[in-house]
């Protein structure tokens, strides 16, 4: 029961409903969302130009099929992402309780013989076989009776082992797609039986039975009586209507999602704006920021943002996969084991250096990279000149991809200050959460722009408390910056003094602090941050300079 409850909350917290309705209603109308699956060989060409012909054509019964073909393979893909986040995250009884689920169903499949005798086609049985294989790598045919749906299977592994970590939903879509050209065979057989078996139960009316073909309408045996009649042009009118119904029914559908998805992130909105209030009130900044009101801000994104963003998307998102690429082989060598344990049975060398009593290695969860990422942005005024702040908004919106490309939490400030009826306040903006839930941080990133003065040490601070509250191993913390703190009452040696003294604090923390410089004053700003270093004037350099950064502390 666990185990269940388990694995739908985790479609609660990761999965893209409406992205899923989308994908189904444009089957309906013959589209394949992100787009058509590329085929790798002549006979899948050939493939997908028949698939294409039933999508321009719009058979009512073909479509149906894909359909359902298409959102099965994409529900059991999504089934096993949300599973491994939901281990990465929780870990303990949702951890256990999700693989007991696991093997409990196994344990309960049934074998591909026993499929074949129960009358099975073989669309269906190959879907069973696909599940299987994403629950445990196995599937049961100790018959040794798979033949064809082995060597299909075969076909799909590559494109089922690479999907279900990324936190990009778009991959299981495309997966899906893919998998759709390599089961065409049974696919089509499929067409057939629909065109020979079973009506449209969706387009008959309530009155009708029989499945077969052969049914009979419900009524008694004097079939021309005034009542069967009455039945008879009834259920000519609700099929006469069925597309108009459909529509708008439909539509009310979608007027109540919508008005549900309103409300659930007004609710999330609120919850969350509480939850930054309470953890501002309760920040100590230290005797040189007393009297300075710490304020945290949740901007709404607008439609400006939205479009830039979508003008900016295509070269963020080649950053960010230059970034997964440059680091993939490394997390690869780091899979077995998940390092920098609280408990264990064996000591990890490497860890030995640590304060914070991680110092163990465990078997590692799959798709767990055990590391949250904060990125804190320097909003002063300066950063307008030469576009600093442009630099420091593509590499926050990169960072942001990278992350959501591998399934770290990350979260993403910019700060700045305000003016206050007595002092300035300390001004903190919540562009990306860890796990905000309405899908709009990538949009509130484009909103990042210069602003007033900046009380790094203060913000320094807000940032590592929201990143020590972290259950991850490893906490890096990126601080892009063009110049030295410099606000009322606060500069020079003193204001350098602070904010070294906030990052030895992090650092002594077990949070990585990395500072990433643009503009004329790199040098002083090394003095503060020490090694935590990078240059980032050249956009070009970004992907691999960060790369580096985060291979170094990824795998400690």
């Amino acid at each position: 029961m666990i185990g269940v409850a388990a694995h739908e909350c985790g479609h609660i917290n990761f999965s893209n409903f409406e992205k899923r309705r989308i994908y189904a209603s444009g089957i309906r109308e013959g589209i394949l969302y992100p787009e058509l699956p590329e085929p790798k060989n002549e006979e899948e060409k050939q493939v997908l130009g028949e698939l294409q012909v039933c999508l321009e054509q719009k058979k009512e019964k073909e479509l149906r099929v894909i359909r359902e073909t298409l959102l099965y393979l994409h529900n059991i893909l999504e089934d096993m992402y949300i599973e491994a986040r939901q281990c990465a995250e929780y870990g303990g009884i949702v951890q256990k309780a999700i693989r007991f689920l696991g093997r409990w169903d196994m344990e309960q499949a049934e074998s591909i013989r026993q499929m074949q005798e129960y009358g099975m086609d073989s669309l269906s049985i190959m879907k069973n076989v696909l599940l299987q294989y994403l629950r445990s790598k196995k599937v049961n045919d100790w018959e040794r009776a798979g033949g064809i749906y082995m060597e299909m299977l075969e076909r799909c592994k590559e494109t089922l082992d690479e999907v279900v970590i990324p936190a990009d939903e778009d991959v299981r879509f495309r997966a899906a797609n893919r998998l759709l050209l390599i089961l065409w065979e049974f696919v089509k057989e499929a067409f057939e039986q629909e065109e020979s078996g079973k009506e449209d139960t969706e387009q008959i009316p309530p009155e009708y039975e029989g499945g077969d073909g052969a049914g009979k309408w419900k009524e008694s045996a004097a079939t021309d009586t005034k009542e069967g009649e009455e039945k008879r042009r009834r259920a000519a009118a609700v099929l006469g209507g069925e597309q108009q119904e459909k529509a708008a029914a439909e539509d009310s559908v979608k007027e109540i999602s919508d008005e549900i998805g309103k409300i659930v992130t007004k609710m999330e909105q609120e919850m969350l704006e509480r939850e930054l209030k309470e953890n501002a009130d309760k920040m100590d900044l230290g005797e040189i920021h007393n009297g300075y009101r710490l304020r945290i801000i949740r901007p709404e994104p607008t439609l400006e943002q939205i479009a830039r963003y979508e003008v900016m998307k295509k070269k963020v998102d080649a950053a960010a996969e230059k970034m997964v690429r440059l680091i993939a082989p490394h997390l690869e060598e780091q899979e077995r084991f998940q390092k920098g344990m609280v408990q264990g049975k064996k000591v990890c060398g490497s860890q030995i250096y640590r304060r914070d009593g991680r110092i163990f290695r465990s078997r590692n969860i799959p798709g767990n990279q055990d590391a949250a990422v904060g990125v804190l942005i320097d909003e002063s005024a300066s950063m307008d000149i030469h576009n600093r702040i442009g630099s420091a908004r593509y590499t926050a919106c990169v960072i942001y991809r990278f992350c959501q490309r591998l399934g770290i939490p990350v979260l993403i400030l910019g700060h700045s200050t305000g003016i206050g009826e007595k002092k300035e306040s300390v001004e903190l903006y919540s562009y990306a959460e860890f796990d905000a839930w309405d899908q709009k941080d990538c949009f509130r990133l484009t909103g990042i722009r210069s602003r007033w003065n900046n009380r790094d040490g203060a913000a320094l601070a807000y940032a590592g408390m929201r990143l020590g509250k972290r259950a991850e191993g490893q906490k890096l913390l990126f601080v892009i910056s063009d110049g030295l703190p410099l606000a009322e009452g606060y500069r020079g040696e003193a204001g350098i003094a602070d904010t070294r003294r906030e990052r030895e604090k992090l650092e002594h923390r077990g949070i990585h602090v990395m500072a990433a410089a643009i503009g004329e004053d790199r040098e002083l700003i090394r003095r503060i941050y020490g090694k935590g270093f990078l240059n980032i004037s050249d956009t070009e350099r970004i992907p691999a300079a960060m790369a580096g950064i985060i291979r170094q502390y990824m795998g400690k």
